[in-house]
């Protein structure tokens, strides 16, 4: 571990001090679940590259179908979180992008029954949807880590 990466766990551990065992736990499990979402967005790129002939058939069913099925897992997973208050407008947007994934998984697949290209570009669309609620979910997240942030800056300047 780097030095910087050391700093950065700091920082977060600061952030983490400020909240309650609930909401701790609900961030660490969180963690997991976003490693998931990176994976789910991953086939993103295969979908593109299959839309401009980059990829395989097979290397494109073979991705729609492991991310659909990641998807549908992750989104299973996400469901079952019970966030804390003060999280729930970011859990609700990683939740809304989680749906349009899975919804993009879907159509994608659909092409290799018609044939259509629409429905790569729908599900293009529809994955850019779902990047958009999760990219908002991290929006909030900086402004929460960011008002605890403020908090504690001013107990300490009470504390002085």
């Amino acid at each position: 571990m780097g030095l910087l990466d050391f700093l950065r766990r700091r920082k977060e551990e600061n952030v983490l001090s400020g909240m309650s065992e609930d909401e701790r736990f609900y961030l660490m499990t969180c963690s997991d679940l976003l490693e998931e979402i990176s994976s789910v967005i991953e086939g993103v790129v295969v979908m593109h590259d299959f839309f401009w002939g980059k990829a395989s058939e097979a290397e494109y069913r073979e991705e729609m179908e492991r991310c659909r099925e990641l998807t549908k897992s992750t989104l299973g997973s996400a469901a079952y979180m019970k966030p804390p208050e003060r999280f729930r407008e970011m859990h609700e947007h990683l939740l809304k992008g989680l749906r349009y994934y899975e919804r993009s998984y879907k159509e994608s697949l659909n092409y290799l029954n018609d044939r259509r290209r629409e429905h790569i570009a729908d599900a293009i669309k529809l994955a850019l949807l779902g990047s958009a609620e999760i990219k908002d979910g991290s929006k909030i997240w900086e402004r929460i880590k960011r008002e605890i942030a403020g908090r504690k800056t001013e107990g300490k300047k009470r504390d002085e």
